[in-house]
């Protein structure tokens, strides 16, 4: 089940991703609405200027067939879809909506999360700027946003059986649920409500304090709760089909996830974290953070060229599996430094230069 509740890794970042676009915008300088609204433009334009480049090298390496000359093997078959499906669907990839036009044959598989995130993105500042302004009726909004980000695969569990259970593609629910926006925005929102009231909480510079029993208690609810919510649809695993638990499980899964998730961030953050928060804050993870888009973009495609050079049969232990990971995220970061360095630190470089920032955000 730890496998196959991977995925909820997924909802951590939409989380995270919620929390810093309203952290962010609510620590910068006020402005009136109408200057917000003019800065939405801008807003958008550094977002695409941030995610294009490196993704679209990706895209030329692979559509143009030259993923093919960076290995040799009997298996270079399984590269050919990939090409193909980049050759004909770059633009829908460039333009962040092919999560829309066809699940199963995607330019860059893995980047259906880019499209859903951009597309959240594009309809952040119209919560963000009324948000600023009059949050007494906003945060209501919002959770009723969550409510609705429940309901909608409630609705798909129950009424089409879809238990959402599988790593990606593997899911039942994969091509009506799993890459859809309007599938998968509730743990965005739950994120941009717990940003707000950090931010809230630091400008009125309330401290969180407990003791040590009350502490206790609520990381062993919180990490409880973790470990419910991945190890909940085990009883999918059995022939046993139940409309019911199937929409409640891929109804309020993922967004329990996001909202125990944004309880642990809150906790860390107020000095409440003891172990976990001096693990999560080591300085080596700022290192790897700045590499994370990059080993994100060619992570898959190193997979497939390394399986298309395969030349024996490979029998699955826990040990080969392991022995496996090791090597791909070692070989994969080092070849992210160079990918970094090369597209997309310049382009970050370049376009700092052309758009100076200032402290005026949406």
């Amino acid at each position: 089940m730890v496998i196959l509740s991977a995925t909820l890794a997924v909802d951590t970042f939409f989380t995270v991703g919620g929390l810093l676009a309203v952290y962010v915008s609510m620590k910068s300088q006020p402005t009136t609405v109408k200057e917000s609204f003019k800065a939405v433009p801008m807003h958008y334009l550094h977002r695409y200027i941030r995610l294009t480049p490196a993704y679209a090298i990706v895209i030329l390496v692979v559509g143009s067939g030259l993923i093919k000359y960076m290995t040799d093997g009997p298996m270079l078959g399984i590269l050919d879809a990939s090409i193909e499906s980049c050759a004909q669907k770059w633009w829908s990839a460039l333009l962040y909506i092919q999560n829309y036009l066809g699940s199963r044959d995607q330019c860059i598989l893995q980047s259906w999360y880019l499209s859903i995130d951009f597309q959240l993105f594009l309809l952040t500042p119209f919560i963000l700027i009324p948000l600023k302004r009059c949050p007494k009726y906003v945060l209501p909004s919002m959770a009723v946003l969550v409510v609705i980000g429940i309901a909608i695969p409630f609705y798909l569990g129950y009424s089409k059986n879809l238990a959402g259970i599988g790593p990606g593609m593997a899911s039942p629910g994969y091509d009506d649920y799993y890459n859809h926006t309007h599938t998968r925005f509730a743990p965005y929102i739950v994120g941009m409500i717990l940003g707000y009231y950090m931010c809230k909480m630091k400008k009125d510079q309330k401290i969180l304090k407990f003791n040590r029993v009350k502490l206790s208690f609520f990381w062993i609810i919180l990490l409880g709760g973790l470990l419910f919510c991945i190890f909940d649809g085990a009883k999918f695993t059995k022939d046993e089909s139940n409309k019911w638990l199937d929409g409640f499980y891929l109804g309020f899964n993922r967004t329990l996830w996001s909202v125990i998730v944004s309880f642990i961030i809150l906790l860390c953050c107020t000095g409440n974290g003891g172990v976990i928060n001096l693990f999560l804050s080591h300085p080596v993870f700022e290192v790897v953070s700045k590499l994370t888009y990059s080993m994100y973009l060619i992570h898959y495609i190193f997979i497939l060229t390394v399986t298309a050079s395969t030349r024996n049969v490979m029998h699955f232990t826990n040990f080969m599996t392991l022995y496996q990971f090791c090597a791909y995220f070692s070989i994969v970061l080092i070849i992210s430094v160079l990918f970094s360095l090369l597209f997309e630190i310049p382009m970050l470089t370049i376009e700092k230069i052309i758009f100076p920032r200032n402290e005026k955000k949406v």
